[in-house]
C-alpha cells in the first residue's frame, strides 16, 4: 500500500514532518474558514444585487416628481432624512447594549464553568491518589488565586455594567429626540395639507432610494471584501503548496539516504504528487448529481489539471479552457460548471492534497522490479532492511524468516542486528536460531503452549538459554550429530 510505504519512509524524519503536518492543518483550517466566508460573502452578494438594480428607476421617478410651487418638500425631506439618520444611531445603541450585556452573561458562566473544572478535578477521589500531596498542593494555589479571579471578573462586568447604563441612557436620549422630530415633523406636515398626500409618497419614495442607495454602498464594500478574501485564498495555497514541495523535498533526502546504505539490492523513489487518490475520492464525491456519465471525466481531470488550477477554472467559468483540456464537448463543460461553481466542493477540491508516491524496488537480476510486482518473500527481502536501519524507535517484528531463506537471514537480518542492536530495541518473535544467536540477544524469552495459553519457561541471554535454543530451534544434540555427519561440519 503507497500510503503504508510512505509512512516507514517518514519514520526516518518523523519530527521534520510532523511539523510540516502541523503547518499543514493550520493552512487547511485557514482555508476552510475561507472558504465559509467567501461563500457568505458570494451569497449576500448576490441578494443585493437583485435589491439594487431598482436604483436608477427610483433615481428617474424621484426626477419626474412635480411639486406645486410655493410647497416646502426640502424642509420635510430633510426632516425624514434627519429622523432616519438618528434612528439609524439608536439601532446601533441598542445592538451595543445588547451585545454588552452578553458579553456579561458569558464572563458569568465561564467563571462558573472554571469553578466547576476546579472542584471536579481535585475531587475527593482524586486526592487520594499516588500524586496527592502534589495535587493538594496545586488545589491549594487553584483556591488561593480563585478569590482573586472572582474579584476580576466582578469589576469587569461591574464595568460593563456601567457602559451598559451608559449606554442605555444615551439610547433613551436618542429616543426622546427621535420623538421630538416626529413631532415637529408631523407639524411641519400639517402646515402643507394641501400637498401631504403628494409629499407622504415622495417621502416614502425618497426613503426607498436612501434604503437602495445603502445597499449600494454594502454591495460595493462586500464586494471589495470578496476580492480580498479571494487574494487572501490565493496566498494560502501558494503557501500550502511550498509546504507540500518542502515535504517532498525531506522525503527525497530520506530516500536517497536509504539507497546510500542499500544500494545497490533496494533502491527507494520517490514521485511528487503522484498519487492522487484523495483528490480521485473527492471529485467523484462532488461530481455524483451532475446528471452526466462522470466516471471517464473524473479520470481526465485528474491526469491532466492540479486542483487550484481546475478549480480556478471553474470558479472563473472557462468553458473554453476546460473543453481544450480535457478533450470534451461544450456541453458536458457547462455542466461540469453548472454542478461545482460556488460551491464548498470547489473549494474543498482547491485544497485537496496530491500524495506523493513512494517507489520501493528490490533488484532482481539487471533489473530492477517494484514492491508490488514481487513474491511475498521477495516483499520482505525488500522492506526489512529498510525497517533495520538505524533509528531511535523500537522495533517488533514477528517471525521475519516465515518467508525468507537461511542466507537471507544471515546476510542481511542479522548483520542488521548487528549494526543497529546498540541504538536501538528490537524485539523478535522467531523460530530462527540464527537471529537470537548469531544476532547475539541480550534477552531470550523462552515461550511454550497448550494450545490455549502460552508461558514463559525460561529467560536469559544466549548462553543461559544454550540449552533450550538447542532442543527447540535447533532439533536438539542428535541434530547436530546427524547436520554433521551429512555436511562434514
Amino acid at each position: 500500500n503507497p500510503r503504508d510505504q510512505l509512512d516507514i519512509i517518514d519514520k526516518f524524519r518523523e519530527d521534520d514532518l510532523n511539523e510540516i503536518t502541523k503547518d499543514l492543518s493550520t493552512l487547511k483550517r485557514e482555508l476552510e474558514d475561507n472558504a465559509i466566508e467567501i461563500l457568505s460573502t458570494m451569497s449576500q452578494l448576490a441578494s443585493l444585487k437583485d435589491d439594487i438594480s431598482e436604483i436608477d428607476a427610483v433615481s428617474e421617478k424621484l426626477k419626474a416628481f412635480d411639486i406645486e410651487a410655493g410647497d416646502n418638500p426640502e424642509e420635510i425631506s430633510q426632516q425624514g432624512a434627519k429622523i432616519q439618520a438618528v434612528g439609524k444611531e439608536r439601532k446601533a445603541i441598542v445592538n451595543l447594549i445588547s451585545g454588552i450585556a452578553d458579553s456579561e452573561d458569558e464572563l458569568t458562566s465561564w467563571l462558573q464553568n472554571l469553578d466547576r473544572l476546579i472542584d471536579s478535578t481535585f475531587s475527593r477521589s482524586n486526592l487520594s491518589g499516588p500524586n496527592r500531596n502534589q495535587l493538594e498542593e496545586l488545589h491549594r494555589t487553584f483556591s488561593a488565586t480563585q478569590p482573586e479571579l472572582h474579584q476580576h471578573i466582578q469589576s469587569v462586568q461591574d464595568t460593563l455594567a456601567s457602559l451598559r447604563q451608559e449606554s442605555d441612557q444615551e439610547g433613551q436620549r436618542i429616543e426622546n429626540q427621535i420623538l421630538t422630530l416626529q413631532e415637529e415633523y408631523d407639524q411641519t406636515l400639517a402646515r402643507y395639507q394641501e400637498v401631504k398626500g403628494k409629499v407622504k409618497e415622495r417621502d416614502k419614495l425618497q426613503k426607498l432610494h436612501d434604503e437602495l442607495l445603502a445597499n449600494q454602498t454594502d454591495y460595493d464594500e462586500k464586494r471589495d471584501r470578496e476580492t480580498q478574501l479571494i487574494k487572501e485564498r490565493q496566498r494560502l495555497i501558494g503557501k500550502m503548496s511550498d509546504l507540500c514541495d518542502h515535504r517532498c523535498t525531506v522525503r527525497q533526502e530520506t530516500a536517497e539516504s536509504i539507497n546510500k546504505q542499500l544500494s545497490p539490492m533496494i533502491r527507494v523513489t520517490i514521485v511528487p504528487m503522484g498519487n492522487p487518490e484523495e483528490y480521485q475520492i473527492q471529485l467523484s464525491e462532488a461530481m455524483k448529481h451532475s446528471q452526466m456519465q462522470y466516471a471517464k471525466v473524473v479520470e481526465k481531470i485528474i491526469s491532466r489539471i492540479p486542483p487550484p488550477e481546475f478549480a480556478r477554472l471553474v470558479q472563473n467559468g472557462q468553458v473554453d479552457a476546460l473543453m481544450e483540456k480535457l478533450e470534451i464537448d461544450r456541453e458536458r463543460a457547462n455542466k461540469i460548471i453548472a454542478q461545482l461553481q460556488n460551491t464548498r466542493e470547489i473549494f474543498d477540491l482547491e485544497m485537496v492534497e496530491l500524495y506523493d508516491l513512494p517507489l520501493i524496488e528490490l533488484k532482481d537480476g539487471a533489473e530492477y522490479k517494484a514492491a508490488d510486482k514481487l513474491s511475498t518473500g521477495q516483499k520482505c527481502t525488500t522492506i526489512l532492511p529498510i525497517l533495520l536501519l538505524e533509528s531511535v524507535k523500537p522495533l517488533l517484528i514477528d517471525q521475519p524468516e516465515d518467508n525468507l531463506d537461511n542466507a537471507f537471514v544471515y546476510d542481511t537480518v542479522v548483520k542488521s542486528i548487528r549494526t543497529v542492536k546498540m541504538n536501538r530495541q528490537l524485539i523478535f518473535v522467531t523460530h530462527n536460531p540464527n537471529i537470537p544467536v548469531l544476532g547475539d540477544a541480550d534477552k531470550v524469552f523462552v515461550l511454550r503452549s497448550n494450545g490455549q495459553q502460552g508461558e514463559v519457561i525460561s529467560e536469559g541471554n544466549v548462553d543461559e538459554v544454550k540449552v533450550e535454543i538447542e532442543t527447540i530451534l535447533e532439533g536438539g544434540k542428535d541434530a547436530f550429530e546427524e547436520r554433521r555427519r551429512r555436511y562434514g561440519h
